[in-house]
């Protein structure tokens, strides 16, 4: 892989992992039933961030690993459309939860039933492509847990595999 498909396969993961921020906490929350009302982005231990050619993992504040597109050249070329098809996907799922999630609670409860049959919906079609910007990651040497596991392991308990 050249370094500029390098470079942006650092881009496109970094972007992937933003999205999987966003939409994860409020997945888990539907998943769980919890009825709190969704405020800004919760915090956690670890955080992935993107800056040019390097992706940050960083623990309370500290770097804690680095990747840079340098590090990235002996993937196969396919790598990088992988991780940008996976991020479309959930892109397009995100869009349309958007939509629907601050409605869960709107009616009565035939019309909050439907809404919530369609977040069900659309949190099954998006497990496994955030499943596997999670994978993606960790196959490129990113070191993950806290949010990233919880994640995993309720997608997996609502969608009835173990």
């Amino acid at each position: 892989m050249d370094i500029g498909t390098a470079t942006s396969v650092i881009t496109t993961a970094t972007a992937a992992v933003n999205l999987f921020d966003k939409v994860a906490d409020q997945v888990v929350r539907f998943m769980r039933k919890d009825s709190t009302l969704p405020g800004p982005p919760k915090e956690h231990r670890l955080q992935v961030r993107g800056s040019g050619d390097e992706l940050r993992v960083e623990s309370h504040g500290e770097t804690v690993q680095v990747l840079r597109g340098e590090d990235l050249k002996s993937l196969p070329p396919d790598y990088y459309q992988h991780i940008k098809t996976l991020e479309s996907s959930v892109r397009r799922y995100y869009d349309v939860w958007q939509q629907v999630y601050p409605h869960r609670d709107d009616g009565d409860l035939i019309s909050n039933a439907k809404v919530s049959n369609q977040l069900r919906d659309l949190a099954l079609k998006m497990k496994d492509d955030l499943a596997g910007i999670i994978d993606f990651l960790q196959s490129i040497g990113v070191r993950l847990d806290d949010h990233y596991v919880i994640y995993r392991d309720v997608i997996k308990r609502y969608s009835g595999e173990t």
